[in-house]
């Protein structure tokens, strides 16, 4: 494999590449990055990973869409040490003997505010997912949402710097194949266009896929960083170099990963800690309709 520095005795580069991962990704606001891998090969611990080290070496803001998963989104109150705020529709309910936070309903007719309720040095959850059935639903509210952030993005009312989890990016961005419809291929022009301006203005997106094709090639594209976890297909023809290593990268353990610079170099197999599964009762009650 070609990592980042070749000539190096290997503790030497993977020292190297860790301290570069360090301050030109962790300690650089808006950064955007892509995790991809098939379900099972520990996306979500990597993402607890990085907000980790993202919540104890900056100052910036955290936010992690919540997609309903048990307690996937509340253990970030322990990994990052912050308290945390819950956004969730109005007439909808989240409760938990387990944890700690505020719940906060925000009106389903301008859903976009929940970015009004966004505040730094709390864990901000968006949970919006779990109470959709309706799929034309899910289309329109993810839309809005993410409308919203731009718009109030470029008049510079969010608290930035800002870091934006976000768990299948693919059901928000799908490839043209991939969408539901129509209408939820269309809401991916609205981050095609405007992703990269989010970097510009000091916010990161940081969002996990089951395959890279499974993302809209032009918001693909936006994403700087990779990491690859565990994948069962090949990269794809637009990853001409990486698509090499794909047998590599297909039998990457839970807990390793290969980190892709914006150069497009990349490391050796890196480790990625064990924060614990997700095993604590959150309940979730009602349905979001408009």
């Amino acid at each position: 494999m070609e990592s980042l520095v070749t000539s190096l005795p290997r503790w030497q580069r993977v020292n190297k590449w860790k301290e570069a991962f360090f301050n030109e990704f962790i300690k650089k606001p808006g950064e955007h990055m892509l995790i991809i891998g098939i379900t099972g090969s520990g996306k979500t611990q990597t993402l607890y990973w990085l907000a980790d080290l993202i919540s104890h070496n900056t100052n910036e803001t955290i936010v992690w869409f919540d997609i309903g998963k048990n307690d996937e989104a509340f253990k970030l109150g322990e990994i990052c040490e912050r308290p945390m705020k819950v956004m969730v529709p109005a007439g909808c309910k989240i409760e938990s003997k387990d944890y700690n936070f505020e719940l906060i309903w925000v009106d389903p007719m301008d859903i976009g505010e929940v970015w009004n309720h966004v505040e730094p040095g709390y864990v901000n959850i968006i949970s919006v997912y779990r109470f959709i059935l309706d799929p034309h639903v899910f289309t329109q509210t993810i839309a809005e949402i993410f409308k919203s952030l731009i718009m109030k993005a470029h008049n510079y009312q969010i608290k930035t710097p800002m870091t934006i989890f976000a768990d299948e990016f693919h059901n928000v961005a799908p490839s043209k194949n991939d969408a539901l419809d129509y209408k939820q291929y269309l809401v991916g022009s609205w981050i095609q266009v405007n992703v990269e301006k989010l970097r510009s203005l000091g916010i990161r997106l940081i969002a996990t896929t089951h395959g890279w094709r499974k993302i809209r090639a032009g918001v693909r594209s936006c994403f700087n960083w990779l990491i690859f976890k565990r994948i069962s297909d090949d990269i794809g023809r637009d990853q001409k170099k990486l698509n090499r290593f794909t047998p590599l990268i297909q039998t990457l353990r839970n807990d390793q990963c290969i980190i892709v610079f914006p150069n497009k170099r990349f490391t050796d197999k890196a480790i990625t800690p064990f924060y614990g599964d997700a095993n604590k009762k959150v309940y979730y009650h009602g349905i979001y309709e408009v």
